[in-house]
């Protein structure tokens, strides 16, 4: 197939996914920004990769709603900068993709604030409930969730929901639900926010800087990063990993929420580090040992999806004891 097919096809998909898939199709692919422009330069594809980030931008500020342009903004106009800027070590990249998805966030948590009069959370938890509520399936859902123990009764409406099923779910005992339900998840918000920012900042550094140099050895050029089996964590990154634990014990028992959100993205950077360097101890040990790459990535998948506390202890024993002997080995304290 010709080269310009397949760049007027990257061009078309960027503009026309967000228009026939919606709103999740185009933050989609505005996240995926970061990887798209580095691994563009790696191929030598900068203006097929700026004409699609443009016509992105073009959909998401004209047939997108407002406040996708908090993300759609910050974000084109990064790629656009970084594809015109072409030095930079591949963390050093990533770092700065991390950087420009805290202004993101930073932005984002702003205009949240004061559209939500301070509580970001409880307005979320807010508009979720009001969607079911006003859903056509809304009994179904509220009876799921309640199925679920998302939410809950007083024993004599309980009795009511599990004999009549949906049919009770009128009047009072929708209340009661919707009350519970919007309680449950103001509290699930508040745990799950910090892990799911951290996952995204740590995936936008790492991805933004690994893939990019697979591109780069499947061309046939050296890579710039060692094989994901040998990354190692370096004394300053440990010591920086071992300040966020401080913070996060410090103030995750005060009762200031901001000081809580922040001990809790301290504590899920801590977590979702070490998770990765146990991704990369499994990598190296499974490999040394001559597992098939198929089999190692299916284990280390679901190491990822039903075992993550295992990787967390994997990477910090690999970081007191050296499971992979690639500090006994090369006898440095070098890493990435």
């Amino acid at each position: 197939m010709p080269g310009w097919v397949l760049r007027l096809g990257c061009v078309a998909l960027a503009a026309l996914l967000p228009l026939v898939i919606g709103l999740p199709a185009a933050v989609i692919l505005l996240l995926l920004i970061p990887v798209a422009v580095e691994c563009s330069r790696e191929a030598n594809e900068r203006l097929t990769c700026g004409a699609a980030i443009a016509a992105l931008f073009a959909v998401c500020c004209t047939s997108m709603p407002g406040a996708i342009s908090i993300l759609a903004v910050p974000m084109c106009l990064a790629g656009g900068l970084m594809l015109l800027y072409r030095e930079g070590h591949s963390f050093q990249r990533g770092i700065a993709w991390g950087f420009v998805c805290v202004v993101v966030l930073c932005m984002f948590s702003m205009v949240m604030t004061h559209r939500y009069q301070g509580d970001m959370c409880q307005g979320l938890a807010e508009e979720m409930v009001t969607a079911v509520s006003q859903g056509e399936n809304g009994s179904e859902i509220l009876l799921q969730c309640y199925q679920m123990g998302l939410c809950s009764l007083e024993d004599d409406l309980d009795m009511v929901v599990r004999l009549l099923g949906p049919l009770a779910i009128t009047g009072e005992v929708q209340r009661e639900l919707l009350y519970s339900l919007r309680s449950t998840l103001a509290d699930s918000l508040e745990i799950l926010l910090p892990q799911v920012i951290v996952a995204w900042l740590m995936l936008t550094v790492v991805l933004s800087a690994a893939v990019p140099d697979i591109v780069r050895r499947k061309s046939g050029r050296q890579g710039r990063l060692p094989s994901f089996g040998e990354w190692q964590m370096t004394d300053k990154v440990l010591s920086h990993l071992n300040a966020l634990v401080l913070v996060y014990f410090l103030v995750i028992f005060t009762d200031q929420p901001l000081l809580v959100m922040m001990g809790r993205l301290c504590g899920a950077a801590f977590q979702y580090a070490y998770m990765i360097l146990g991704l990369a101890v499994l990598e190296g040990v499974s490999k040394r040992h001559g597992m098939v790459r198929f089999i190692r990535r299916l284990w280390m998948a679901a190491c990822t999806l039903f075992a993550p506390f295992v990787l967390l202890i994997l990477g910090v024993v690999d970081r007191g004891l050296d499971l992979r002997r690639l500090r006994h080995s090369t006898d440095d304290k070098g890493g990435y």
